[in-house]
């Protein structure tokens, strides 16, 4: 039988920031210049690329209010890095996805909306899968999944990969199964 495997990890955006742990919507406060947030955006996304191949951040925190200007400085900060070469000559790909505005009112199956975004990067990442001890395919990029604290938004868009993942695999078993869209299967 096949073992499969699907990584991605998570984590908080590779900047310097905080926020006060006495407000109910802390608003995010940069620390640190522009070159120290710059030299450490640098060093993180070359260690996951040396460790799990290509990268495909995906940011889920919103785009108004006190998250906006975090997630614009991920963003430029993503641009700058791409400017100056990237991963060993090839983009970050990022992708900003305000999780509050596209799954308001707990519908959180619009994430599948993500999914369909960095489909063809999924597609192109793959999965790692062992038959007899040999690797038969291996995962060539990782995601990595943020929104502030790393918790709910990051867990239900882990999920829809990991699924998308688990569909992949069940099908190269010859089991077709749509785990989301079919009642039946789900």
């Amino acid at each position: 039988h096949n073992v499969y495997s699907y990584l991605q990890v998570r984590g908080s955006i590779p900047l310097y920031f905080s926020q006060s742990p006495y407000s109910f919507k802390p608003m995010p406060i940069m620390h640190h210049s522009a070159e120290t947030n710059q030299l450490a955006f640098a060093r993180h996304f070359r260690e996951l690329s040396r460790r799990y191949g290509k990268v495909q951040a995906v940011s889920l925190i919103d785009k108004h209010a006190g998250e906006l200007k975090l997630g614009e400085q991920y963003d430029r900060y993503a641009n700058v890095f791409n400017e100056a070469g990237g991963i060993d000559g090839a983009p970050l790909r990022l992708e900003w996805f305000d999780f509050h505005s596209e799954c308001r009112g707990m519908k959180f199956e619009n994430v599948s909306r993500l999914v369909d975004r960095v489909r063809d990067t999924l597609e192109e990442f793959e999965y790692t899968t062992v038959k007899d001890g040999s690797t038969t395919r291996k995962q060539t990029g990782i995601v990595r999944t943020n929104c502030m604290d790393c918790l709910d938004r990051t867990g239900v868009a882990q999920c829809a990969f990991g699924q998308w993942a688990l569909e992949q695999q069940l099908h190269n078993e010859g089991l077709n199964i749509d785990l989301g869209g079919d009642s039946s299967t789900q």
